[in-house]
């Protein structure tokens, strides 16, 4: 892929931050980091991992209620009311820390942003937990 079609490392968390408010977290030390791989299953694991070894990994979570609003189609808010009323939503496992971020990604009130990059100039990889096409569409289209 050519530098001029990829996405712009610098220009991406300055979109996510004034954009979309969304908040940077250490990937080294951040709960929602260090539990990623737990996040996933197994065999997803690999193919949306941002791997350890980039020079420069970054991570962003949005929790933002009125940005949120914004960054889900109607079917997705749909989707995220009847994960509200399941029992699975009220059940223990979620109380705990795993649970609850499970639970805030799947019924819309928080989406995480990661991505790595060899050079810092461009990004390497990305993948984002809490679906949001809209977010994936004005992410995918951010350019220097």
């Amino acid at each position: 892929m050519g530098h001029a079609k990829r996405l712009d490392f610098k220009r991406l968390i300055k979109v996510l931050q004034s954009e979309f408010k969304a908040v940077e977290m250490d990937h080294t030390k951040d709960e929602y980091i260090l539990d990623r791989n737990i996040l996933l299953e197994d065999d997803e694991a690999e193919r949306h991992s941002v791997h350890k070894d980039y020079k420069y990994m970054k991570c962003f979570k949005i929790e933002d209620t009125v940005v949120l609003n914004d960054l889900f189609t109607a079917k997705e808010k749909a989707e995220h009311e009847e994960i509200k009323k399941s029992d699975e939503y009220e059940s223990d496992i979620l109380y705990t820390r795993v649970g609850k971020i499970k639970r805030n990604l799947s019924s819309g009130e928080m989406i995480l942003i990661f991505f790595g990059s060899d050079d810092g100039e461009y990004v390497d990889n990305m993948t984002t937990q809490g679906d949001s096409n809209i977010l994936l569409s004005k992410l995918s289209k951010v350019k220097k």
